[in-house]
């Protein structure tokens, strides 16, 4: 995949330009095919690497979270584009035929009705609506940032708070802002329960157990330390078949 200019024999990759075989000029490079990542993921990342050390733009995609001839490691591919600041895109929205159709994003182009795999490149760890920024040509110059007024931090110990941050038919994503109170902190427990049936699936920087309707998220090695007034948050993917009403969580300090 990739836009082309004037035609220039030689080397691959040369003052800063990426050339194909019969020495045409790519304006951006995409890793297309990542299907076949899951067998060749160390030598797609080297590949991946040799073009950003280059100063060349890359893209990655399209894939998908299954294909018929390779089986993609689609956590890999989000991850490793996600820690190197590397675009991705995903395939495909809607309306894969000839036995592909697993392939769908959404059902019957509905974006009210994702599928797994669209579940999973949207709401899901990497996904679309945890790393999308909207492009500044969009909206235009921004405007002059504020800074706050500074607020007290709680009195000793830690509190929590919870938020629904996307929903979707029988789904959806939480995000939990857990921060210190007036004294520093070495670890956190947050605790809730869910009142409409509401169940975890799946979750990142926090360690979180279930039992019923009760939830116990607890920090992980890397942001149980927080500083006087210190924040951080965790998130996770949940099921919501009968609501999703916030629940009041409660949090207790190491």
């Amino acid at each position: 995949m990739g836009s082309r200019r004037t035609p220039r024999p030689g080397s691959p990759v040369a003052n800063g330009k990426l050339y194909d075989a019969n020495g045409a000029e790519f304006v951006m490079r995409g890793v297309n095919h990542a299907h076949t990542w899951y067998t060749h993921q160390t030598s797609s990342f080297a590949s991946i690497k040799a073009l950003r050390t280059a100063g060349l733009p890359i893209v990655v995609g399209g894939f998908g979270h299954h294909h018929s001839d390779g089986d993609p490691d689609e956590d890999a591919i989000l991850s490793y584009s996600q820690a190197n600041g590397i675009g991705y895109l995903g395939w495909s929205w809607s309306g894969n035929g000839g036995g592909v159709e697993y392939l769908d994003m959404a059902v019957d182009f509905d974006p009210a009705n994702l599928s797994s795999w669209g579940q999973r490149i949207f709401n899901g760890v990497n996904g679309i609506r945890q790393t999308a920024k909207e492009a500044t040509v969009f909206v235009g110059t921004p405007p002059p940032t504020t800074t706050p007024p500074p607020t007290t931090p709680p009195p000793g110990g830690c509190t929590a708070a919870y938020a629904v941050v996307g929903s979707w038919q029988g789904g959806f994503q939480g995000e939990v802002k857990v921060t210190a109170g007036s004294a520093a902190i070495s670890g956190w427990t947050v605790t809730w329960t869910f009142a409409d049936g509401q169940t975890v699936n799946q979750s990142w920087n926090a360690t979180v157990t279930s039992s019923g309707s009760s939830v116990t998220a607890r920090n992980v090695s890397y942001n149980g330390n927080l500083g006087t007034g210190a924040s951080t948050t965790f998130g996770f993917i949940g099921s919501a078949p009968g609501g999703t009403t916030a629940p009041a969580p409660t949090c207790t300090a190491a």
